[in-house]
């Protein structure tokens, strides 16, 4: 039997989380936008194959504060529970930092070292630290803007993440760590105004591939 990864609705959020609590994003900033896929035919009864996240776009937002404590952090929509396996942490994908909701949408198996202080890591403070200066009052421009401009209207930072996996098709039902841990992760970020609208001209960070995406040594330990 062949299985697909077949498109789920677009699944649109408001919320983010500030000061320890969730609040509501700035209603003209709009929602964070995620976008999964499922497998098709359904999982057999008994599997985690849930559905898994694609893509995560919004408007980024940096004020209300710090994000504080997050007790309670969701499992991935997969299904992947990371609890007790080493070197792997369940982590935002846009991050709570930058205006991402705490939904399981928004969350997949990452190595901790990528996410907590590694290349995942520094993405998101770069993105931070263009949001930040443009802020009104600020004279600092992004680094990256041509000419070291900052186009007329460019208020915010549009952020948008990609994700790829090993396979889209299967001839055989997959394993968790194949379908389930992304191997890609694709991030795009512009000026823009508050509804999102591009002001300038885009730039791709780069394809940012995490190291040995399917272990070898989670082959047996993951189904």
């Amino acid at each position: 039997m062949d299985y697909t990864a077949t498109p789920d609705p677009l699944i649109q959020s408001t919320a983010t989380w500030r000061n320890g609590g969730q609040v509501n994003r700035p209603a003209a900033l709009g929602t964070v936008d995620m976008q999964t896929e499922s497998l098709t035919p359904a999982p057999p009864p008994g599997m985690a194959h849930g559905p898994r996240t694609v893509s995560v776009e919004g408007v980024v937002w940096t004020g209300g504060g710090a994000v504080g404590p997050h007790i309670g952090t969701p499992s991935p929509a997969v299904g992947w529970n990371t609890v007790g396996q080493a070197g792997i942490d369940k982590g935002h994908v846009f991050a709570l930092s930058l205006g991402g909701p705490q939904l399981a949408t928004n969350i997949t198996p990452q190595w901790a070292k990528w996410q907590q202080h590694g290349t995942w890591r520094n993405v998101e403070r770069h993105i931070n630290a263009l949001a930040v200066s443009l802020t009104p009052g600020n004279p600092n421009a992004p680094l990256w803007m041509p000419y070291g401009g900052v186009p007329i209207g460019a208020t915010h930072i549009k952020f948008e993440i990609e994700l790829e996996y090993s396979k889209s098709i299967f001839n055989i039902y997959p394993r968790l760590n194949v379908w389930g841990f992304p191997k890609t992760w694709i991030a795009t970020a512009y000026p823009s105004n508050a509804a999102g609208a591009m002001q300038g001209i885009n730039y791709i960070y780069n394809k940012y591939r995490v190291p040995n995406a399917v272990p070898n040594a989670w082959h047996n330990a993951v189904t």
